[in-house]
């Protein structure tokens, strides 16, 4: 999969990452049964997102469809819908703008911290005198939201939509919650972009603010949200991705497809 990955990091011919990229997706939008008292956590969501980059158009909103499916499900666990929405703000870019359209207001209904609370919200400790405690983000997604909203946006009242709920959430942002507004920021269009004050921005305490990142949402941020040895085996594929010229970064990362084993450390293979 990481190896599929990397191709679409390289966005030369993606016809080598197909078949992973099948696979992914039929396990996402596969139908999703809930057993009562079992909580069951998801993974590999943002993962598929990307990898549908390499299907056609019909396929990515396909996705959307199941990942909007699970945020507005009261019976999935927080986390879950979170990931939904990450998944969702890495397709959105990459959906035909009728699509984008369609999905737009589940995003924007959870940038408003519109939406239900989960089912699992009060399952973990989470309070003060507990022994161990569980703290799975913020259960509004509200920047999640955002994220999802601006990687949708295609008109100008999205555009307006999206930096009217990010200047609301500006002022009591954390670092971390800082750094998701800016991501969203970055992800909006040129058009939507230019209706920023840059005077609100510059005199913002965090530096995220004052500089938003013009990274593309995809495939790069995996590398910081692949959890422990994955990150370390893997990061190296996206180096390479990106350091070499196209042409060559995508005939390194087909011989990776190619010659690396299931269980193989691919950043060996592409040495």
């Amino acid at each position: 999969m990481y190896a599929a990955l990397a191709i679409i990091v390289a966005d030369e011919d993606l016809t080598p990452a197909v078949p992973a990229a099948q696979r992914m997706l039929g396990a996402v939008t596969s139908p999703r049964v809930h057993v009562p008292g079992l909580v069951e956590f998801a993974g590999g969501w943002q993962e598929a997102a990307t990898l549908t980059r390499a299907l056609p158009p019909p396929a990515r909103a396909q996705l959307a469809s199941a990942m909007t499916t699970v945020i507005t499900d009261t019976d999935e666990p927080a986390m879950n819908r979170q990931l939904a929405l990450a998944a969702l703000a890495t397709a959105g870019r990459h959906l035909s703008d009728p699509d984008r359209d369609r999905f737009f207001p589940v995003a924007l209904q959870a940038a408003r911290g519109d939406l239900d609370s989960s089912t699992d919200d009060d399952a973990m400790p989470a309070g003060k005198l507990d022994r161990f405690r569980s703290i799975m983000g913020d259960p509004a997604f509200r920047y999640d939201g955002l994220l999802a909203a601006a990687a949708l946006s295609s008109t100008p009242g999205h555009n307006e939509s999206v930096i009217d709920l990010a200047y609301e959430l500006m002022p009591h942002a954390t670092p971390r919650q800082a750094n998701s507004i800016a991501s969203a920021l970055a992800l909006l269009p040129e058009d939507g972009r230019a209706l920023l004050d840059p005077r609100s921005l510059a005199a913002h305490e965090s530096e995220w603010m004052r500089a938003p990142p013009p990274h593309d949402y995809g495939a790069l941020r995996l590398v910081s949200h692949t959890p422990g040895t994955a990150t370390t085996r893997h990061a190296g594929i996206y180096t390479t991705a990106e350091t070499l010229p196209p042409r060559r970064s995508t005939a390194v990362m087909r011989e990776a497809v190619d010659s690396a084993e299931p269980r193989q450390d691919t950043k060996q293979a592409v040495r």
